[in-house]
């Protein structure tokens, strides 16, 4: 008997800036991209985005974490950030309350494309570690960014048949296409922090680290998110070391 092949990919067309196309094979319905900065040993937090093949829900949480909080990007439009269970929801806040953030989902933007959520990962915050499972894992790596700079690894919708969608200074990751025919693209680009974003960074990783200390817990290869929107507005996790 032969087995029954799964629908072709879609074929995603994109322009930069500067006028040049290229166009990316997504395959689906689901899939997982899984992207972290730096190299097995020395990175940023491992995060993955993924989707189930039969429901057009993604998903969006570092490895460290996937078993205790993540993003959820719901087809219906309802978008949150959540503990993963009401005991894990207990353990760390002292609430069976597992939500954390909520909001709608925003409209298109011209193309088609709607922004999800983008995971910020600054040059600083990327450190030596000792998480094994690395060097095993299949991991999109992007190199350090300069210092005083970040990437930031953008989460968008797409519906398809609009035509280009044109990218702003960033690049496109192969993604995958959901089950209601939209396409999950994972985008990069790196900015430079001015003063003021380098301070709130800064005064992050102190809060968190009072935090933790204040709970008794052991530092060793923590890191530290921090949530909130990004200069664009858009719903925002900062990828933070222990230092």
């Amino acid at each position: 008997m032969r087995a029954e092949q799964g629908p072709p990919p879609i074929t995603f067309a994109l322009r930069d800036t500067h006028g040049l196309e290229e166009r990316l094979e997504v395959p689906g319905p689901g899939g997982t991209v899984r992207v972290a900065v730096g190299r097995p040993g020395h990175s940023s937090g491992v995060w993955r985005i993924w989707a189930p093949p039969r429901k057009s829900d993604v998903y969006v949480a570092a490895r460290a974490l996937a078993g205790t909080l993540k993003f959820s990007l719901h087809e219906s439009g309802d978008w949150r950030l959540q503990w993963v269970t009401r005991a894990k929801a207990v353990q760390f806040q002292g609430t069976e309350d597992r939500l954390l953030d909520h909001w709608e989902r925003p409209p298109n933007e011209p193309g088609g494309w709607t922004k999800g959520l983008t995971v910020w990962i600054p040059a600083e915050d990327i450190v030596d570690n000792l998480d094994p499972q690395r060097m095993s894992a299949e991991v999109e790596w992007l190199p350090v960014p300069p210092p005083g700079s970040a990437y930031g690894i953008h989460v968008v919708l797409a519906e398809t048949n609009h035509g280009f969608v044109q990218l702003d200074h960033a690049i496109a990751m192969p993604g995958f296409f959901l089950a209601d025919g939209h396409v999950v693209l994972v985008g990069i680009s790196m900015h430079e922090l001015d003063e003021g974003a380098r301070s709130w960074l800064n005064e992050q990783r102190t809060r968190a680290v009072a935090a933790f200390v204040a709970k008794g817990r052991s530092p060793a290869g923590t890191r530290i998110a921090a949530f909130g929107r990004d200069h664009e507005g858009t719903r925002a996790v900062w990828d933070l070391a222990w230092r």
